[in-house]
């Protein structure tokens, strides 16, 4: 079981979801 806080896990996920939603709101915005 690794040993690091569950915001460190978080934390990628979330800073992916943001890329993740600007690009799709690039696409509606160009589209």
């Amino acid at each position: 079981m690794p040993a690091f806080p569950p915001e460190s896990r978080i934390a990628p996920k979330r800073k992916q979801n943001v890329m993740i939603a600007g690009i799709l709101g690039l696409f509606i915005g160009i589209l």
